[in-house]
């Protein structure tokens, strides 16, 4: 009855995403183990990518620091071997906060400087948004505030050039 491999892996991967997000790690974990399997007997090398990269964040979210660092750089190596930059972004902001949280600030400064050029290079404005205030608060814990500072507003100008009503209740006066 149900014999679309693709569709179910891609079901595995979002209950998976569920049991992360509700911090049921081991069903995650599970989840994404299965996905990542049916992806791999279909050759499905993005859902490869996005899977493992997924089972770095569940690893991460488990204190399974080492397995963790494994699976985030096994999805780059997959994601720079398929030229897909967008895929790169996850698992070098993934090693970034994972070395952040370790205290190795100059790890996670190189991982989010990588980051911070494919977003730029792409015109990537939503990652751009995301990974600008990781960098500042390296530059924060370094003591280097006005540089921060800088930092944060760049990513206020980026919300601004949006035009979401939403956004609009951020006051001009953080900008100086």
């Amino acid at each position: 009855l149900f014999n679309d491999l693709q569709s179910y892996a891609m079901v595995l991967n979002n209950l998976g995403n569920i049991f992360r997000a509700t911090s049921r790690f081991e069903k995650a974990k599970s989840s994404y183990e299965n996905a990542l399997r049916i992806n791999q007997q279909i050759e499905n090398r993005r859902e490869i990518c996005l899977v493992t990269g997924n089972l770095g964040l569940v690893n991460y979210n488990m204190g399974n620091y080492r397995t963790a660092i494994e699976k985030y750089t096994e999805c780059l190596q997959l994601a720079k071997k398929q030229e897909i930059s967008d895929l790169q972004l996850s698992p070098l902001s993934g090693l970034g906060i994972l070395y952040k949280s370790q205290g190795q600030l100059n790890k996670a400064m190189t991982n989010y400087v990588k980051v911070l050029e494919l977003a730029r290079k792409s015109g990537n404005q939503n990652a751009l948004a995301r990974i600008i205030p990781n960098i500042a608060s390296i530059y924060v814990l370094q003591g280097k505030f006005s540089r921060a500072q800088e930092l944060f507003n760049e990513v206020v100008t980026i919300y601004d050039q949006y035009e979401n009503p939403e956004l609009q209740f951020v006051p001009n006066q953080y900008l100086s």
